[in-house]
């Protein structure tokens, strides 16, 4: 068992996700997660913009902020690209990021995140 540590500017974790189930694509790397209050100003932002495009952008942005790096073979963790993932994986990402979910390779078989 490992001890709890506090969220702090620089805290990077592991993630996993594997939307498509285990013989689906993995989207694996490295995150910062969000503090409660961040969650808070990232759910507030997003409310403040029209549905649709915008609200992608925004969250893609703050999630894409938070990716320290990662295993798509596309390109980088930028904005642009976590906004071209694909939805099971966009949503599952902002889970992880947001703290909602659990992932990473001790947290796999107890994740929350969606197994087909």
């Amino acid at each position: 068992m490992t001890s709890l540590k506090l969220i702090r500017d620089g805290m990077n974790l592991p993630f996993k996700i594997q939307a498509h189930g285990p013989d689906g694509p993995t989207l694996a790397g490295v995150y910062r997660p969000l503090s409660r209050e961040a969650v808070t100003d990232l759910t507030a932002d997003v409310n403040r913009e029209p549905a649709g495009k915008a609200r992608v952008r925004a969250t893609a942005a703050k999630v894409a902020e938070r990716v320290v790096s990662w295993d798509c073979e596309d390109g980088p963790p930028t904005a642009e690209n976590v906004a071209a993932l694909p939805p099971a994986f966009f949503d599952a990402l902002e889970l992880v990021v947001t703290g909602y979910a659990r992932s990473g390779a001790d947290d796999e078989k107890k994740s929350a995140l969606p197994q087909c």
